[in-house]
């Protein structure tokens, strides 16, 4: 088992973590969902980021928030998440623990890994045994002794997600997760949450990406978002059925950089196949 430095004292104040508590509800109106938004918008300063948003995800699905850079997605996490606060909407999550990687996100410089991982393990009540398995597959064992400040961008987004992967937490929402990592890692990723997801059918995991390769083998449902609006939101196997391999990828290509109406065409064409059969 890889060792970690075992958490014995705290290294910053409580109030630092005040806008990550989140508020319990004592009557969810949708007990059956883990996040359930209607009518929710955004705006920060002057500018609607987020407009009209409906959005329900099952408790125990996998969905894959995809778009380009600026459409919204990292806005809607923290929203979710409560780092932002809505203009108008309802947005309620059933969650009693949540595990979270951001896009950003930069740990006590001088904090070495070891340490870091042992601290948060104590916090989650983690099982060190279950935060080792995740060091070797994420293979940071030669990276335990050093500091924050001497790892280069892919291996922080590494330890990132270790640390929000190997937790018992029922909603799991990572941002842009395989930022920084090279192609071998993002291959990596793309199995590691296939095989945590089969592992693990109750978790529900929202994860974001503009980044295709690493949700083909989680996603159950895949949402576009653009410009900060839902412009599509289907069943991952409807979209398989119609591009086969890599069809995340191409559902992009033709969503963002081409014209939602192409999809919509191409569905009712599927549709009226299927009725002939």
């Amino acid at each position: 088992m890889v060792k970690l430095v075992e958490y014995k004292r705290p290294v910053c104040s409580p109030a630092s973590f005040r806008a990550f508590k989140i508020k319990k509800v004592e009557r969810l109106k949708s007990p059956e969902y883990a996040v359930d938004i209607s009518g929710l918008e955004v705006v920060i300063g002057k500018s609607g980021i987020l407009s009209g948003i409906d959005l329900r995800i099952k408790k125990g699905e996998a969905v894959a928030i995809i778009g380009p850079n600026g459409a919204g997605k990292t806005t809607l996490i923290k929203t979710i998440m409560g780092l932002l606060k809505p203009a108008s909407g309802h947005l309620e999550v059933n969650a009693e623990k949540i595990a979270y990687a951001p896009e950003e996100a930069y740990p006590y410089p001088e904090m070495k890994v070891s340490y870091f991982l042992g601290w948060i393990a104590s916090l989650k009540n983690t099982d060190p045994k279950t935060v080792s398995e995740f060091v070797k597959k994420f293979e940071l064992e030669k990276h335990l002794h050093k500091k924050f400040k001497e790892l280069s961008k892919g291996l922080r987004r590494r330890v990132l997600l270790v640390q929000a992967l190997s937790g018992s937490e029922t909603l799991v929402v990572l941002d842009e997760p395989s930022s920084g990592l090279d192609i071998e890692f993002k291959l990596k990723l793309r199995d590691i949450l296939g095989e945590l997801k089969r592992k693990n059918p109750a978790k529900t995991f929202i994860i974001c990406s503009h980044e295709t390769v690493v949700l083909e083998k989680i996603a159950d449902r895949v949402i576009v978002l653009n410009r900060g609006k839902i412009i599509f939101d289907r069943p991952a196997d409807d979209v398989k059925r119609l591009y086969g391999g890599l069809y995340i990828e191409k559902l992009y290509e033709d969503l963002v950089r081409e014209s939602p109406a192409l999809i919509e065409k191409i569905y009712k064409r599927y549709n009226e196949n299927q009725n002939d059969n």
